[in-house]
């Protein structure tokens, strides 16, 4: 059966997506490829463009494609980061359940940062500590700017692990902590303890210490749950 096929007239927007979808999926759309135009998407299935538009900017929202004003659709790379509203829109009332978020942090976290010490090279442990030093330099007055760095580690530990559906995990729990751990950073002595935390994590990948990994993540994540309290 040709997924360039018309359209029956029910669901629309939503069939056209998933025909997209499953050409990126099967691999007949390769990462980067351009997409056909609205126009002949619109033709191909025999939907307006109206639809075809609605269609590829869901797609889009979802991280399958990308949009670049006059250009076209391109095929998103696998490993390309999640855009933050697709989580924000995926997880919407989750986000805001502290608890749960947290125990998958706990969950996803634990696995990453142990998939990532068995990939580390020498030129990653320099990189880590290049950025344990720049958070121990940041201003402390940019709250916001301290957190990215504290998410460019996790970003760049879920992609040294080279296994995607980890690499999204970890995207999603970055996403979905965000908000949270903003706030934490504002609390007195949470600064300091997350300069602490991140430095223990780069001295266990250091030494390739699974099981010392494993204690600094369980003292973190106990210790990390005591200001909590303090954003309710």
């Amino acid at each position: 059966m040709s997924l360039y096929q018309p359209i029956k007239k029910t669901t629309i927007t939503e069939q056209v997506m998933e025909r997209i979808a499953s050409l990126i999926t099967s691999g007949q759309l390769k990462e980067g490829e351009q997409l056909p135009n609205e126009r002949s998407l619109a033709e191909m299935y025999s939907v307006s463009r109206g639809r075809v538009r609605e269609a590829l900017r869901s797609l889009s929202l979802i991280g399958f494609i990308e949009i670049r004003p006059g250009e076209g659709s391109f095929v998103r790379k696998n490993h390309s980061i999640m855009p933050s509203q697709t989580v924000t829109l995926l997880f919407y009332q989750e986000q805001f359940n502290i608890e749960e978020v947290y125990r998958a942090r706990k969950l996803i976290e634990l696995e990453v940062y142990m998939l990532a010490i068995d990939k580390l090279e020498v030129k990653n442990i320099k990189d880590l500590n290049v950025l344990i030093e720049n958070l121990k330099a940041y201003p402390r007055s940019d709250v916001k700017g301290f957190v990215d760095l504290i998410d460019k580690m996790d970003f760049y530990l879920g992609e040294i692990t080279e296994n995607k559906v980890f690499f999204k995990l970890m995207q999603t729990i970055i996403h979905l902590r965000r908000e949270t751990y903003e706030k934490l950073i504002t609390i007195e002595d949470s600064w300091d303890f997350a300069i602490k935390q991140r430095t223990e994590l780069v001295k266990s990948f250091k030494s390739k210490d699974k099981k010392q990994l494993q204690e600094v993540l369980d003292y973190i994540y106990l210790e990390s749950k005591k200001f909590y309290k303090d954003i309710n």
